[in-house]
């Protein structure tokens, strides 16, 4: 984890995390977050790799009472159980809300 805020103007923030799951539900999954932007208007990429996996960016302005947001998700790849022969398995080429 490595962040950056300073504590004048409208707050701008950067933020890298860099996490590996290790609970034996869903041990290995890879979660790469950069957040930037300001207090009151936050960007947000993410990756997810390895069990499941998924590419997500958005856009949220969490000072505000509505708390306007854009999400969009592409190239969703999963199963279920996570590890071994799956019951289910989901891909979604794109999903924005």
């Amino acid at each position: 984890l490595s962040t950056q805020v300073t504590l004048s103007s409208d707050y701008p923030i950067k933020a890298q995390l860099d996490a590996l799951v290790k609970q034996a539900d869903a041990k290995g999954q890879k979660l790469s977050l950069s957040v930037s932007g300001s207090v009151g208007d936050l960007s947000l990429n993410a990756t997810l790799s390895e069990l499941v996996q998924a590419e997500i960016k958005g856009d949220i302005q969490p000072l505000k009472t509505q708390l306007p947001f854009d999400v969009a998700i592409k190239n969703v790849q999963a199963q279920w159980p996570l590890f071994g022969q799956s019951d289910y398995q989901v891909s979604v080429p794109s999903l924005a809300a």
